[in-house]
């Protein structure tokens, strides 16, 4: 298993960027996670989830908010729920578990991979730790 964490962003363009994939099918939007507010919405647009990711992350001072990573099952096959389910898991262990997150299932290449966005700001406002982020991702992916 391997992950990557892209570059932070100052918008949700990760958002973006995932929806336009599945309007080609070439992913599939496998869940939507602790969104409170957008639960009395019935049908709930790509623009609603990034408001909500700038709502809450404009609290802060952090100017690039946006957390993106990608987890891949390089070496060994994974179908799109043990890779959803195996995202969750590493989300809760890296500290964005309680945190409003997107998961897109990719199947554009040979490699089965997952897409995550959320923000790096919890709702009271401060930042989620992401010191040796890239190591802690590894570790607790591979744990």
């Amino acid at each position: 298993m391997r992950v990557r964490i892209f570059n932070s962003q100052g918008s949700f363009g990760g958002v973006l960027y995932n929806i336009s994939k599945v309007s080609i099918d070439r992913a599939e939007f496998m869940c939507a996670e602790n969104f409170h507010a957008l639960a009395i919405f019935k049908n709930i647009k790509p623009q609603d989830y990034i408001d909500y990711l700038l709502c809450q992350s404009a609290a802060s001072k952090i100017t690039k908010p946006q957390f993106h990573a990608v987890i891949d099952s390089f070496s060994e096959k994974k179908d799109k729920w043990e890779l959803t389910q195996i995202a969750k898991e590493w989300l809760k262990n890296m500290g964005y578990g309680q945190q409003p997150y997107l998961i897109f299932f990719h199947k554009d290449t040979s490699i089965n991979h997952i897409h995550i966005v959320s923000t790096r700001v919890e709702r009271t406002g401060r930042a989620i730790k992401n010191s040796f982020e890239a190591i802690k991702a590894f570790d607790q992916l591979n744990a």
